[in-house]
């Protein structure tokens, strides 16, 4: 790639997802592929997510703005922790995730469950949504964070993220409705596509840096 491999973890895409590492930035950057998308005619929508810290930027609510003025068709994630980094969301974010949407026109769907089917079937609603009005939507979960934000900067008490594991993992609440067979084939699969990863990044020669 441009970088020669060194755009660091947080610059990274694979078909049609994308990421970047400022954080809040891609918001205005969905916002425009929905826009040239609605462009060109296609029936497609965007999907956005991002997490309670970043209504911390100035430019997701350029973004909220002008998806709903321009009527793009995206579908908006906000994922809260309740934390940002280290910082408990009641220190840093003033009235409601809800409310902040509500001010640009974009109407939100909140949910506070870990269970990925039930996730699922909210989402489905606003996807359809979406993609009929050709407007913005947001979905607004109430996820929990599981360790420390990078490295060992976690200031939260054990107790609290030791419960977290056992109640809001969506990991085990989804797969204790598997049979024990079923989810011991599904652990071994995944273990061998990761270690197949590594081995061959590990092989790999060293990425150059040529358009």
């Amino acid at each position: 790639g441009v970088c020669g491999g060194r755009g660091g973890s947080q610059h990274l895409h694979w078909r049609n997802f994308y990421s970047n590492g400022i954080l809040g930035s891609t918001l205005p950057l969905a916002t425009g592929i929905a826009l040239a998308e609605k462009m060109q005619g296609r029936q497609t929508i965007t999907t956005v997510f991002a997490g309670d810290g970043a209504l911390g930027e100035g430019s997701v609510y350029e973004a909220f703005n002008f998806a709903s003025l321009w009527g793009t068709p995206l579908l908006i994630v906000i994922e809260n922790n309740h934390i940002a980094q280290t910082t408990p969301l009641a220190l840093g974010l003033a009235g409601s995730i809800a409310g902040r949407l509500t001010a640009f026109g974009i109407p939100s769907c909140a949910v506070s469950t870990s269970d990925v089917l039930e996730i699922s079937s909210t989402a489905q609603a606003l996807i359809a949504e979406v993609r009929h009005s050709q407007r913005p939507q947001a979905l607004i979960i109430d996820s929990a964070r599981f360790g420390p934000h990078s490295k060992s900067d976690d200031t939260r008490p054990v107790e609290m993220i030791e419960e977290l594991r056992r109640t809001r993992d969506p990991l085990t609440i989804h797969g204790n409705r598997l049979a024990v067979s079923a989810r011991q084939a599904v652990d071994t699969e995944i273990v061998a596509l990761v270690r197949a990863a590594f081995e061959q990044a590990l092989s790999d020669p060293p990425a150059g840096g040529a358009l």
